[in-house]
């Protein structure tokens, strides 16, 4: 048995962690934040596109994925999506899941993307230049203004080009990366930084460039075509770049974020119901605002903690499992 490499449960954690700081910073944030503003795009450049190029990276074997796709991952969404329409509905009034079923509830989106990539990565690699081609096909899909309510159609073609790159790479393109000295992918991370506050404090908004990244700015929304391209494109060359540098910076030796990466299921999907209850704590309870930026924060080391532990996994999984072998037992998969 091959020893396992901890450096990818260290990136895995890593990105785990910003996902869910970023997440329950924005529950307290305000206009006049510049700092925390500009934290959460910097971390939006990169924390979403290198966790689907590790997906894609861990996708090798075409025929797994395909097999395993629906109930590891469709039916997770199902069951995910059952949770979210019920919790928003009782704590929001909210019906908007309920009229709109496709629609992934929140975070619940990755789960529907990585179902299509994987389901469909045995055709996809038989198109010619796939790479290529998923890079400049990933704006055209927001010319459709309702891509994003159909099972997360913008964010499934917007960052396949990601999945696809980690797919082709292999395990010495990584050992190349990883040869940048450590320092010097910091200090290039600390510049890139620097420049978007320079950016958002002159005036660029905040808004579109968060969309820009999380592709679900529609070309309408833009001044013209050419600018909506130009954005979109630039964005994913500049993730491809800080991706390049997150990767390099990464230490490879098992430390604490090793436990958080090595299963992120169970904390990507529970910590978004405490954003909801973020919202509505900070909208009832006056504090300081330095104040709710300390309760944001360790709120987020609780659900890190918390959502990272075993038996939660264990609970997690268990719960998952059965609702979904209920319907569709791993047994019939096997047989099928």
């Amino acid at each position: 048995m091959s020893e396992r490499d901890f450096f990818y449960d260290n990136i895995k954690g890593l990105l785990m962690i910003s996902v869910v700081l970023c997440h329950m910073l924005g529950c307290c944030m305000t206009q006049n934040d510049l700092f925390v503003r500009s934290l959460v795009v910097f971390v939006f450049y990169f924390h979403m596109p290198v966790f689907i190029f590790i997906s894609g990276f861990f996708s090798k074997n075409v025929e797994k994925c395909r097999e395993t796709a629906f109930r590891n991952l469709f039916l997770v969404y199902v069951v995910a999506q059952i949770f979210w329409v019920i919790f928003k509905y009782f704590v929001n009034d909210s019906t908007h899941y309920i009229h709109h079923f496709l629609d992934p509830g929140y975070a619940i989106w990755y789960i529907v993307a990585l179902f299509f990539w994987r389901l469909f990565l045995k055709d996809l690699i038989r198109i010619p230049h796939i790479l290529i081609v998923s890079f400049l096909i990933s704006p055209l899909i927001m010319f459709l203004t309702d891509a994003e309510l159909v099972l997360a159609l913008n964010k499934t073609v917007g960052f396949l080009f990601f999945f696809m790159l980690g797919y082709y790479a292999q395990a010495e393109h990584i050992q190349k990366i990883r040869r940048i000295p450590p320092y010097l992918a910091l200090l290039l991370l600390g510049l890139i930084f620097i420049l978007t506050m320079l950016m958002l404090k002159n005036g660029i908004s905040y808004g579109a460039v968060k969309k820009v990244l999380m592709h679900t700015m529609l070309m309408a929304d833009f001044p013209n075509v050419g600018i909506g391209l130009l954005s979109y494109y630039g964005a994913t060359v500049l993730a491809v770049l800080c991706g390049v540098l997150v990767i390099a910076a990464i230490p490879s030796k098992k430390n604490f974020l090793a436990a958080v990466g090595e299963d992120t299921l169970p904390l990507y999907l529970s910590h978004t119901y405490f954003l909801i209850l973020g919202d509505l704590f900070f909208a009832a309870v006056s504090l300081p605002h330095l104040a709710e930026y300390g309760v944001a924060v360790a709120v987020c080391v609780l659900l890190v903690i918390v959502f990272s532990s075993q038996w939660y996994r264990r609970c997690f999984h268990a719960v998952y499992d059965f609702l979904i072998g209920w319907v569709y037992p791993k047994i019939q998969q096997k047989q099928g």
